[in-house]
C-alpha cells in the first residue's frame, strides 16, 4: 500500500483490480485472489515474483532532489530540491508534513538538530534558514554565507552526501553505500543492487537498515534492507 500510495489516493475505486494485476506473482494478495482477476485484462506487464526493496516513492518536488536527511529518531525525512523548497515527510505513511518555502535557489544541504525540532537548510541563494519542524515556520535567515556552506554533522545532525565537489560522504552505517558512479547500492563494499537510470541518486542518506534516495526526477525513494 505504501509503494502504490499515489495511485490509491488518485483512483481509489480502481485499486481492487489494480492490486490483482500489478502485485507480484508470488505475493499473498495475488495468490489468494487469483480467480478474481479481470478476464478482460489479457495483456499484462512483466511483474516480479516478490515485492522489491523500495517501500515508498515520495512525490511532490518539481525539481531535482539535491539533499535528503533523516531526523535523529528516523521518523521523518527532509528533502531539498532545485524547486527552492524543503519538504518534510512522515516515514511511516509517506505523507508530506510541510513544504518549507523561502529560498530562491536550489537547496543544496540539510540537517536536523539533535533533538529533531529544527531543520537547517543551505541554498544556492547564499542563505541558510532554520525551520521549526512542527509547524514549518522559518525561525531565522542566515545571510552572506556563500552557496557552498555545510552544516557541522557533529553538532547539528548527520549529512550523508551533498553531491557537491567540496564535500565528503558521511554514512550512518558501514554496511551500505553507493558506488562511485551512482549506479549501484553497495553492501560491505560490494555491488548489491543495480539502480535503473530513473532511480540514480543526486543525494542519499541512511538510518539503520533504511536508505533514502533523492533523484534528479524529483522523487524521493525509501528502501528497506535486512542487514546480516
Amino acid at each position: 500500500m505504501l509503494f502504490n500510495k499515489g495511485a490509491i489516493e488518485n483512483a481509489p475505486l480502481q485499486v481492487y483490480y489494480s492490486a490483482l494485476i500489478f502485485s507480484p506473482s508470488g505475493s499473498l494478495t495475488r495468490d489468494l485472489f487469483r480467480d478474481e482477476e479481470p478476464k478482460w485484462a489479457t495483456a499484462k506487464s512483466a511483474i516480479d515474483s516478490t515485492w522489491g526493496a523500495c517501500l515508498q516513492a515520495l512525490e511532490g518536488h518539481s525539481g531535482l532532489v539535491e539533499s535528503v536527511v533523516f531526523s535523529p529518531d528516523g521518523t521523518r525525512i527532509a528533502s531539498g530540491s532545485g524547486d527552492s523548497t524543503v519538504r518534510s515527510w512522515d516515514v511511516g505513511n509517506g505523507g508530506c508534513l510541510h513544504t518549507l518555502q523561502g529560498h530562491s535557489g536550489l537547496v543544496s544541504s540539510l540537517v536536523f538538530s539533535p533533538d529533531g525540532t529544527r531543520i537547517a537548510s543551505g541554498s544556492w541563494d547564499s542563505t541558510g534558514r532554520i525551520w521549526d519542524v512542527n509547524n514549518g515556520g522559518c525561525l531565522h535567515t542566515l545571510k552572506d554565507i556563500g552557496s557552498s556552506m555545510m552544516f557541522d554533522a557533529d553538532t547539528l545532525g548527520n549529512i550523508a552526501w551533498t553531491g557537491t565537489s567540496n564535500t565528503q560522504r558521511i554514512c550512518a552505517t558501514p554496511h551500505l553505500g553507493l558506488s562511485s558512479d551512482g549506479t549501484w547500492i553497495t553492501s560491505n563494499g560490494q555491488n548489491a543492487i543495480w539502480l535503473p537510470s530513473e532511480y540514480r541518486p543526486s543525494i542519499f542518506a541512511f538510518t539503520s537498515s533504511t536508505m533514502v534516495i533523492g533523484c534528479t526526477s524529483g522523487r524521493v525513494l525509501i528502501f528497506d534492507f535486512s542487514i546480516t
